[in-house]
């Protein structure tokens, strides 16, 4: 006689794994966690990068409004730099820039220049004015400020200061400032500036040594 197992006396089977099972949701999170992290990462990267490209052209765009801006003042001669700058509108300018940490630095040695036959206020109609001038670019507003003082070259050395010595040949210092405000400019009052000179000889004919 042949006996028969009961059913529950059977061997449970156990399930094999397979390749196609899939990720549990433990695994599924650990992922999205992962790719959370990388992203935010890249991301912070591609913000940066892309604030400091704009910062790059912004301050290219001002190295040529200054440029422009000392063309224009070395094709005024001589005494012509200070016309229509009155002493009133010159000082304030000068008093401002003096107290500025950028621009402070390039005045330092020199002594402020004006046309003290014109009138208080003329100034902002001057060939170089004393008040700022505004030029927009890609929606940034840019100000540019002329600063014209007086120093006195020394020949042996070429320094120009505000000593004047016997020797010395007078020459008019034009410096350009051109300030814009931007996220990540210096909390002053100009914000991001780059700043130019140049020496202008101080009559309309050269003077050599």
């Amino acid at each position: 006689m042949i006996r028969r197992r009961p059913p529950h006396s059977r061997s449970p089977r156990r399930r094999s794994s397979r390749p196609d099972d899939g990720f549990t949701i433990i695994e599924v999170m650990v992922s999205i966690s992962l790719v959370a992290v990388v992203m935010t990462a890249l991301t912070t990267h591609f913000v940066v990068n892309t604030r400091s490209v704009r910062q790059q052209n912004d301050r290219d765009v001002a190295v040529q409004v200054a440029t422009t801006a000392l063309n224009q003042a070395r094709s005024v001669k001589g005494v012509g730099l200070t016309s229509k700058r009155d002493s009133t509108s010159s000082l304030t300018q000068w008093n401002a820039g003096l107290a500025d940490g950028t621009v402070g630095p390039y005045l330092s040695q020199s002594v402020m220049a004006s046309d003290a036959t014109a009138a208080a206020g003329l100034g902002s109609t001057a060939t170089l004015p004393t008040v700022g001038q505004t030029t927009t670019v890609a929606g940034f507003t840019y100000t540019q400020n002329y600063y014209i003082g007086k120093c006195w070259e020394t020949p042996a050395t070429g320094i120009c200061n505000a000593t004047n010595s016997a020797g010395d040949v007078p020459m008019y210092r034009v410096v350009v400032a051109v300030s814009w405000k931007e996220a990540g400019c210096p909390a002053t009052t100009m914000g991001c500036a780059y700043v130019a000179a140049s020496l202008v000889n101080y009559t309309a004919d050269p003077v050599f040594s």
